[in-house]
């Protein structure tokens, strides 16, 4: 678990403990253990966050009772959503890969003062993968394969990371495809409840991601980043809606 924790604008990391605001930080290794499909799931079971979802692959988390534009959402410290997104839930949360996540930050409670006034009810800040920097060059791979059998889904990664003098990159590709929710049986179930395969509980989504940082200095760095997702879920007639 990570014990500290700075908003990035000035000062020293200052140790949760200490911290007078309500901050909890969901580590990489916690993201491990969850295994998410779906931002939606990252976020789920933890303290002070609700997430509401209109279908399978799409969510919009409510912090301290509040969502849609009274909720800052960033990735890497960039806003992903204003003011003038809707005050009701809204899925955009969802638009961004799971798997190329490093951690998340939730501030819970009013942050208008540091980030404006669409962050009344508070701030999810979440951090992507990059290079480590270390004092010899490098370049190495990964791969996620991902199966369950709830609905016969699949999701695959091929990632590749390396640095050398004073740049580090990382990038991929993800594939998500998860077919209709089997919700298996029960011998109490009513006469005439129907289980099985749901129809219209299918999703897929395709994403695409580079990050390249440069070390400056000692205590500076630049950072470029481009991330792309597409995904939409199949409809009870059998036509896809997308989204990207």
């Amino acid at each position: 678990m990570l014990e500290s924790w700075t908003d990035g604008t000035r000062g020293a990391p200052i140790s949760l403990f200490d911290n007078p605001r309500a901050i909890n930080i969901i580590s990489h290794q916690r993201l491990m253990e969850k295994s998410p499909l779906d931002m939606g799931q990252a976020l789920e079971n933890e303290v002070g966050v609700m997430v509401q979802r209109t279908g399978r692959g799409q969510s919009s988390p409510y912090v301290r009772g509040l969502t849609g534009q009274q909720v800052l959402i960033m990735v890497d410290g960039v806003r992903m959503t204003n003011a003038t997104f809707r005050s009701g839930p809204n899925q955009y949360f969802n638009t961004i890969d799971p798997n190329t996540v490093d951690h998340i930050e939730v501030i819970r409670g009013p942050g208008s003062v540091l980030y404006g006034s669409d962050a009344i009810g508070g701030v999810i800040n979440v951090v992507t993968k990059s290079a480590n920097y270390t004092s010899t060059n490098y370049l190495t791979g990964g791969t996620i394969q991902r199966f369950s059998s709830a609905d016969l889904g699949y999701t695959g990664r091929v990632s590749v990371e390396g640095f050398t003098e004073s740049t580090g990159f990382y990038g991929g590709g993800t594939y998500g495809n998860y077919n209709n929710l089997d919700i298996g049986g029960s011998p109490d179930a009513p006469a005439g409840f129907d289980v099985g395969r749901q129809p219209a509980t299918s999703w897929r989504y395709n994403a695409a991601d580079l990050k390249v940082t440069y070390l400056v200095d000692d205590s500076s760095e630049l950072i470029f980043g481009l991330q792309h997702y597409r995904g939409g879920g199949y409809l009870s007639n059998g036509s896809l809606s997308s989204r990207s």
